[in-house]
């Protein structure tokens, strides 16, 4: 009592509470902060600015009605009937005639398809580019019961990484290229570092008179003028892809994520290393792996 000095209740009045106490009184209320009067006059101002502008902010709001910004949000929030909420993001709008065209040429691909699948897809190749990290960190591990559990450090944006790109057919694997690191693919790279060497493999292994398909998706450097106007120098037939569609190589449903988790738990200290052990897992890659998950899973 001597620490609260006179703010310590008479001896009174503790025996006037026990007694209410014991009698089954409650001591404490909640205090109901609904009996605030409204700030009445305002919503429906407030509501046909959200009508009207559905994007504005609660500050853009409170200037244009003259009120604070703190009342502008406790009036929304007790009598309006809206709520703020965040947009649902997507990459681009697809619209009837990028729809339809979708349609047309997944139609085109899959009579080209059908008509490769008795080939067992020798002849079909297929591409796409890769990041790999140089630290591959396991997501699990085995530890004894009761000890620490350890931890590890999420990749980021400038996490040392490389870019691979790999083209491989129901039989074999064609190519694997990584670039310096750093780089990313641009149409130029894409011509003389990728398909100026796989073209030339193509035509040294390939009948003069056949001409192979070739499949990757519709990014920048894939289908850039001068990427175009070079396969087509070198009468190679691509493999149309829709447009805005997802990737459809079978690098991307299922090599890249088996060389990803193949390589987990392994460091690398440069580029030439991350290539050289992605070949190495290639490698025993057999044909028979690859035509069970070659381009003929489009079809299913």
């Amino acid at each position: 009592m001597g620490v609260y000095g006179n703010l310590v209740p008479q001896f009174d009045t503790i025996k006037r509470w026990q007694r209410k106490w014991e009698s089954g009184f409650p001591l404490m209320s909640k205090f109901d902060g609904t009996r605030r009067p409204k700030a009445s006059g305002y919503i429906e101002r407030i509501e046909k600015i959200l009508i009207e502008n559905k994007y504005i902010s609660l500050t853009g709001i409170a200037e244009e009605i003259k009120l604070n910004r703190f009342t502008v949000k406790r009036i929304i929030k007790e009598e309006a009937d809206f709520r703020k909420i965040a947009l649902r993001w997507v990459p681009y709008t697809l619209t009837n005639e990028i729809k339809a065209k979708r349609v047309d040429i997944a139609r085109i691909m899959l009579e080209m398809i059908t008509k490769l699948k008795s080939e067992g897809f020798i002849y079909s190749i297929a591409g796409d580019e890769t990041w790999i990290y140089y630290r591959n960190l396991a997501n699990s591990a085995w530890i004894r019961k009761g000890d620490e559990i350890p931890t590890r450090v999420a990749k980021g944006i400038g996490s040392p990484k490389v870019m691979v790109t790999i083209f491989f057919s129901g039989e074999r694997m064609w190519l694997a290229k990584a670039l310096d690191s750093g780089l990313s693919m641009n149409s130029d790279r894409f011509i003389e570092l990728i398909l100026n060497p796989l073209f030339q493999r193509i035509k040294a292994e390939f009948p003069s008179d056949l001409e192979p398909l070739l499949h990757f998706n519709n990014v920048t450097a894939h289908t850039a003028a001068i990427t175009t106007k070079f396969i087509c120098k070198n009468n190679i037939i691509r493999l149309p892809q829709p447009p805005y569609s997802h990737d459809l190589s079978p690098l991307d449903f299922y090599l890249f994520g088996y060389l990803n988790g193949t390589l987990k738990g392994i460091t690398f200290e440069s580029a030439e290393q991350v290539l050289a052990a992605t070949e190495q897992i290639l490698q025993i890659i057999d044909s028979r792996t690859l035509k069970g998950y070659s381009i003929t899973d489009l079809l299913d």
